[in-house]
């Protein structure tokens, strides 16, 4: 959400480009599980993959499109 008020960019917008840069594999996404709340989506530059992973379940494109419908 921050993002989107930043950027003044719309969210299908927003979500087409963070789709662009995971399929080009410059970012990843990891699904982090909170000890309180739901889960959340974090965004990581690929080269932090070692540090991410570690902390949640690592999103394909795909399964991050079906979450985001």
């Amino acid at each position: 959400m921050e993002l989107l008020v930043k950027l003044g960019i719309l969210s299908k917008d927003l979500k087409e480009y963070i789709f662009t840069l995971m399929e080009q594999e410059r970012v990843i996404c990891v699904k982090i599980q909170h000890a309180r709340g739901r889960p959340a989506l974090t965004f990581f530059d690929k080269r932090y993959e070692n540090i991410a992973l570690p902390k949640g379940q690592h999103l394909t494109v795909d399964a991050l499109r079906t979450l985001l419908k």
